[in-house]
């Protein structure tokens, strides 16, 4: 825990803050024993180890619920570590794209967490403010600080697609006018945009784009998650890349 001082002391030993982290929501949820989710029992028996974010998992002997220190939170199963997610909430006032670009994750996930807090906290961010400084939790947080324009394969996290020129105009243009956001920013945004939306689109939606020098095509890096999103929506309708971000753009940018 930090020491009593106006600042937080920083700790920049990554296991170090997320094991503090994990101690920080158990305080703030259980009162420092945990208990079962469901019945409020206190007879529970580790189980099975760790999650892949470091919360202990248990067993209720009253109900049989298997549960982990974070079931039910905003903690739990958000393709966030527990660091970042204390980070989002730290930095919970400051714009939704700022903290996705600090944390190099997409912006929907940055979002989704934010408006579950209202609902389900389970640390209030005041309390993540008072035992923590930003920069240690952004320091320990997984993420990747850039993108090699060379690298052909996955870096930290990051791939790669090839879209037309045109494409890539009208991509550009979209990011230039909702905040200078990155490609998989704005991506990920127009995914979620269409959605909401409910918007029916098909193949006759593509443009007609012809015959295309593959030499006037544009590489863009995007994450592993955007790509993997796009892949699934494009191949649903027999897009190409290229099809998918006009289409997208057109259609609910």
């Amino acid at each position: 825990m930090a020491a009593d001082t106006d600042e937080p002391a920083q700790r920049t030993d990554t296991a170090t803050v997320r094991d503090l982290c994990l101690d920080v929501i158990v305080r703030e949820r259980f009162g420092g024993t945990p208990t079962c989710t469901d019945c409020g029992s206190a007879e529970i028996v580790r189980r099975g180890g760790t999650t892949p974010t470091g919360a202990q998992r248990y067993e209720c002997r009253a109900c049989g619920l298997r549960f982990n220190e974070l079931t039910g939170t905003v903690f739990n199963n958000r393709g966030l570590s527990v660091v970042g997610i204390c980070y989002v909430l730290h930095q919970h006032e400051q714009p939704s794209r700022e903290i996705a670009r600090t944390l190099n994750q997409s912006y929907g996930s940055i979002r989704r967490v934010l408006a579950d807090l209202p609902d389900d906290p389970a640390i209030e961010p005041h309390v993540v403010r008072e035992t923590f400084d930003a920069e240690e939790l952004r320091a320990a947080a997984p993420r990747a600080d850039s993108v090699s324009e060379a690298d052909d394969v996955e870096w930290n996290g990051w791939l790669k697609i090839r879209i037309l020129e045109s494409a890539y105009e009208r991509l550009t243009a979209w990011e230039d006018a909702h905040g200078d956001c990155t490609h998989t920013e704005a991506i990920d945004e127009l995914l979620d945009r269409l959605d909401a939306a409910d918007v029916s689109v098909g193949p006759g939606d593509a443009p007609e784009v012809g015959v295309q020098n593959p030499d006037d095509r544009v590489t863009i890096p995007i994450r592993r998650q955007t790509k993997r999103r796009l892949k699934i929506w494009k191949e649903l309708h027999g897009y190409t890349f290229h099809d998918a971000v006009a289409v997208l753009v057109d259609t609910v940018g």
